[in-house]
């Protein structure tokens, strides 16, 4: 299984000196594709895990960190994590950056997109 970023980042910016944090979720690109395309798959099946990671630093690159509960409440307006999986497979924009199955979750915070 090969996986890829799903990035969200609100648009709802009020002035340029605020900085949105960039939520990514991991899913696998061969089933997300078959999502878009038949919405009963089970979101199971389309995410590697139900955990959200955000980019350290505003943008869309950089180490991934977990996001606290605020950060969470800040971009969705709730925290719970199969409302968040869901927001994102029908909001977030595919990335580019891939991984591949069998990354260790401390690889995941430790490594450096660009």
């Amino acid at each position: 299984m090969k996986l890829e970023e799903l990035t969200y980042t609100p648009s709802d910016i009020k002035t340029s000196a605020e900085h949105p944090h960039t939520i990514v979720l991991l899913v696998d690109e061969v089933m997300y594709d078959r999502y878009q395309k038949d919405k009963s798959i089970p979101i199971a099946q389309v995410v590697d895990s139900f955990e959200v990671f955000r980019y350290e630093h505003p943008g869309k690159s950089g180490k991934l960190a977990k996001p606290s509960k605020q950060d969470l409440t800040d971009v969705f307006g709730f925290t719970n994590d199969d409302k968040i999986a869901a927001f994102m497979l029908e909001h977030g924009k595919r990335s580019g950056g891939k991984l591949m199955q069998g990354r260790k979750q401390e690889d995941l915070h430790a490594k450096t997109y660009t």
